[in-house]
């Protein structure tokens, strides 16, 4: 009764359920970064795959996009301002705008969010990708020069995670959420600019190849109609339970 009394004003509160919530789905993440770094021989491995299936498909062009933009230093900076500041802080930033202004969009988004990782952390356990900057060459980290970490050394960051691309996946849901959640044109503008932009900066920098963005931007898209399916049902499967479990009383 007591653990009773302490939760029950948390779960009622969304200022002290979500970050709870948030941080609950960042955990798992965390802890399957040292399985995904063991199989670093395999990472390699599966992105040599995946330039053999790119050379197949005809878009095997990740080292023509970043020559075409590493001899202009001010255009690479902001490649790398993109890819660096464009996924965190544009997602909290967002994130806190929806849970103000649209609370609805906001939970839909929000469970896009825990779907899409939860699918990628599977894929990234079954089928750990070298980044390009790693395995391709001629492919070269741009980030070093602008951002003030090293991706390589964070223990935030799994070195192996390159398919699919969370950095496009995540940032094609904010621009879904941003977009349903309000009517102002100049909004929704940058909401459709969002991804395209961040796949280029993805591919610019050595950190993906195309199809891990192709293959986020896929992931999110399933993972928002899921969401959205779930808003719509989970009121009714909750009654359902209720009802139940008063009958069975």
């Amino acid at each position: 009764m007591r653990a009773a009394a302490y939760l029950n004003p948390i779960v009622a509160s969304r200022y002290l359920r979500e970050p709870i919530i948030l941080l609950l789905g960042y955990i798992p993440y965390f802890l399957a970064r040292s399985h995904a770094v063991s199989n670093a021989e395999q990472a390699f491995e599966n992105a040599a795959e995946l330039m053999r299936i790119e050379e197949s498909l005809g878009i095997f062009s990740e080292m023509s996009v970043q020559s075409a933009t590493i001899s202009y230093e001010t255009l690479l900076h902001l490649f790398n301002v993109i890819y660096f500041y464009g996924h965190w802080p544009v997602i909290f930033a967002c994130g806190i705008f929806l849970f103000i202004k649209n609370p609805r969009v906001y939970t839909i988004t929000r469970n896009a969010f825990l779907i899409s990782g939860a699918v990628a952390l599977v894929l990234y356990t079954l089928f750990p990708v070298a980044p390009p900057r790693l395995s391709a060459a001629g492919i070269v980290d741009t980030l070093a020069p602008t951002v003030p970490v090293s991706y390589d050394q964070s223990r935030l960051v799994n070195p192996y995670a390159a398919l699919p691309s969370l950095h496009v996946g995540w940032n094609l849901l904010i621009a879904l959420g941003l977009f349903f959640a309000t009517r102002r044109v100049w909004l929704r503008v940058v909401a459709v600019m969002l991804p395209p932009t961040m796949l280029l900066a993805t591919v610019v920098t050595g950190n993906h190849f195309f199809i891990d963005g192709f293959a986020g931007g896929t992931l999110a898209c399933i993972a928002f109609l899921v969401a959205i399916w779930l808003n719509r049902t989970w009121p009714r499967l909750q009654e359902r339970a209720v009802a139940r479990l008063r009958s069975r009383s």
